[in-house]
């Protein structure tokens, strides 16, 4: 050990972390992002359970559904921003 202790907690993390060789991934999305991730959720869910996503297309449907997570995102924004011009 050395006379840094934020320096051992993170070797002593690495070391626990190699020990486990787990693959956790961790993200750190802002709020936006995790509201788009859970809508693409949704929709891919949604093309689950209409039994549409095979395991040979379901990149294609999880792709389709960020777009078109993203595609509701932008036009509820253009939607308020109008809305907002309109007010001034």
């Amino acid at each position: 050990m050395n006379d840094n202790p934020a320096l051992d907690e993170a070797m002593k993390m690495m070391a626990r972390h190699n020990d486990n060789k787990t693959e956790t991934h961790y993200f750190d999305l802002q709020e936006s992002e995790k509201t788009l991730v859970q809508t693409a959720g949704r929709i891919y869910g949604s093309y689950v359970e209409a039994g549409l996503v095979t395991p040979e297309n379901k990149d294609e449907y999880i792709n389709t559904a960020i777009q078109d997570a993203i595609r509701i995102a932008s036009r509820i924004e253009d939607i308020v921003s109008e809305a907002e011009e309109q007010i001034h």
